[in-house]
């Protein structure tokens, strides 16, 4: 017998490169009714979807601005917008990032067109940008709602609400950015519910959720090193760090005495204006004829346990920059001296050559090195959540056979009169006959042990007396003395009295919404108020420096002490679940959250809402109000 379950959405990629900072695969989304095409950037950090608004064309900005940002949105031209005012972005707090986006619901669907076959959604949150900070909009991977100031403002993420309505078999998905330096050019992957088995080679090694949802896919990055074509190779990282894995940005940050490894192995000098590495002709030349490749070596911390190889070519680092991100078109190198161990991460450029696969459900990810050949068709596998049965979902409109637990192939022709057949025959008439008669006979047995048992207890019974119930010995029905009392052991609950016999809870012994001490209640929709202020002190000892792009003034205005306050995610011990875990590894845990998911399904239904804002509102300024009341957008 076969198990239906929803299948994995593969969201194939737009087939342009865009972006000012690189060449980077990007996705076509419809936003709004009817639907406006926009192509977006992949955020793992984020979970909101940002999309360029017509003020982010303004006077002065680069020719045919409109299609170099993957399209604009006008919301005044959707019948579904929703408008929700001015909020802070709240991504990349740590590195100073200042700005705001005006805020809707709307219509979501991803793919050029309908008949895609690619998920679509109403009533999403929706961000407009007109900051050079993001030139290209994001789609943000997370879980975790975007909360707008009051408590009645919170709104699920695209990937929770695609689990809710059974649209996917688990709130997982898989990522990797592309490369356009490859054959001839390969563009990204990303698949919700599942991964593609064809983009990457698997490997054993598995990562726990870091506690800080805002910093969640955090690895331990043991070594870098880079060899040259003639097999020599230079130590990079003098000691190992935790670092977070986010596509939102393109660089790679590091302590500053790595970046310095690396500005004495390659040559690479910072420049004080723009704060990159910019690399000239003669530096490019030197270094592609070197032939260099630069491995990662993560684990899940910075030492001890298994770890995986990631090796990055050259190429991977060889990234154009564009107006308005510099002045002119020039190479540079997407190294980034980080301030403090909050600003440690791997960006895009990392993603390039890793495969990325997040099971929320599980707390875990996993990290692969890609795979490049010609030829190769997509693979794509789900990931099976392990409380799909027990959730209302509606029935799905795709569905997939469950490769783990399905049997092989029934036999067909059984009425055949072949002696195989005859003798299954057999089989199953002796099976039809033996079942019945056995639970015949344990239904004898387990009433007479019964009548035994209450026969017992009445016999031991005189009025007036106190009998104590042993619970290691409880059965279905117990018959109380006349006039006696009976008392109950700590956590029972009680029985009903008057001479009656009274049926105990099998769950009387167990608190049934009691959790481990590693869990926390509602913990995708609700956090702690300490956690946003850790996020604000870092912002504040962070916000003045330098991210290496030239911002400008927005009109819009400035993020000053918002914050995302997103769950943390508790560390937990590390348990393989081999029954829904085909390889490679799919991120499985023993302190999975996947009993928290009714949570999720609470929340989408009836708009549970946090305990705490997550995004400072923001008014209008005179100069936007002013552009509102003529057609804003």
């Amino acid at each position: 017998m076969t198990s239906l379950q929803p299948s994995p959405i593969s969201w194939a990629p737009s087939e342009y490169w865009d972006g000012d900072d690189g060449s980077w695969s990007s996705w076509a989304l419809r936003v709004g009714t009817p639907g406006q095409v926009v192509r977006v950037l992949i955020s793992t950090a984020g979970q909101a979807t940002w999309v360029v608004v017509p003020q982010g064309c303004s006077a002065g900005a680069a020719p045919a601005c409109n299609q170099a940002r993957g399209g604009l949105f006008n919301y005044t031209q959707s019948k579904t917008w929703d408008s929700k005012g001015y909020y802070a972005l709240g991504l990349e707090l740590n590195f100073g990032y200042n700005e705001s986006g005006y805020y809707g619901l709307d219509a979501l669907a991803l793919g050029f067109s309908d008949g895609s076959g690619e998920a679509s959604l109403d009533s999403q949150i929706v961000a407009g940008i007109a900051t050079d900070d993001y030139y290209v909009g994001l789609f943000g991977l997370g879980q975790q709602p975007t909360n707008l100031s009051t408590f009645d403002n919170s709104h699920v993420s695209f990937l929770t609400t695609m689990r809710a309505k059974g649209m996917i078999p688990s709130l997982s998905w898989s990522y990797t950015a592309g490369a356009p330096y490859r054959l001839k050019g390969v563009f990204g992957s990303l698949t919700f519910g599942g991964y593609d088995l064809s983009r990457f080679v698997r490997n054993e090694v598995s990562f726990n959720l870091g506690p800080d949802s805002s910093r969640d896919l955090l690895v331990g990055l043991r070594t870098i090193f880079f060899t040259t074509a003639i097999g020599s190779t230079t130590s990079l990282l003098p000691s190992p760090i935790l670092t977070f894995i986010d596509s939102t940005i393109p660089y790679i940050y590091l302590p500053l005495e790595a970046c310095q490894e690396f500005e004495k192995a390659l040559g690479l000098i910072l420049d004080p204006t723009t704060g990159l590495y910019l690399v000239d002709d003669d530096l490019h030349q030197n270094l592609t004829a070197m032939n260099l490749s630069f491995t990662f070596q993560i684990g899940d911390l910075e030492s001890g346990g298994p770890s995986v190889d990631i090796v990055l070519p050259y190429a991977s680092f060889d990234l154009v920059a564009n107006f308005p991100f510099v002045p002119n078109t020039t190479r540079y190198f997407p190294l980034q001296q980080a301030a403090n161990d909050s600003q440690h991460t791997l960006g895009r450029t990392f993603l390039q050559e890793a495969y990325l696969i997040t099971n929320y459900e599980h707390s875990n990810f996993s990290v692969s090195q890609c795979q490049f050949e010609e030829g190769l068709e997509e693979n794509i596998v789900p990931i099976l959540s392990d409380i799909t049965a027990s959730l209302p979902f509606p029935t799905p409109s795709k569905s997939i056979t469950n490769a783990t637990i399905a049997p092989s192939t029934p036999p067909t022709n059984i009425t055949s009169a072949s002696p195989q057949n005859s003798t299954n025959r057999g089989l199953l008439l002796g099976t039809s006959v033996g079942i019945p008669l056995s639970l015949i006979l344990s239904l004898f047995i387990f009433a007479f042990i019964g009548w035994k048992r209450r026969s017992g207890y009445k016999s031991q019974s005189e009025p007036g007396m106190v009998l104590e119930i042993d619970s290691s010995r409880f059965s279905d029905y117990v018959e109380l003395p006349e006039n006696g009392k009976v008392e109950l052991e700590a956590n029972v609950s009680p029985i009903r009295s008057h001479e009656t016999t009274s049926e105990l809870s099998s769950s009387n012994h167990l608190s049934v919404y009691e959790l481990m001490a590693n869990w926390k209640a509602a913990s995708i929709f609700q956090t702690k108020s300490s956690h946003a202020n850790r996020r604000l002190a870092v912002r504040l000892s962070t916000k003045n420096v330098p991210t290496g792009r030239t911002r400008q003034n927005s009109i819009w205005p400035s993020y000053q002490n918002s914050h995302d306050e997103r769950p943390s995610t508790a560390s937990h011990s590390n348990k393989v679940l081999d029954v829904h875990r085909p390889l490679p590894p799919i991120p499985s845990s023993g302190s999975a959250r996947a009993s928290q998911l009714s949570d999720i399904l609470d929340m989408y239904a009836d708009q549970e809402k946090p305990a705490t804002k997550s995004l400072d509102h923001h008014p209008i300024p005179t100069s936007s109000k002013q552009n509102l009341e003529g057609g804003f957008f």
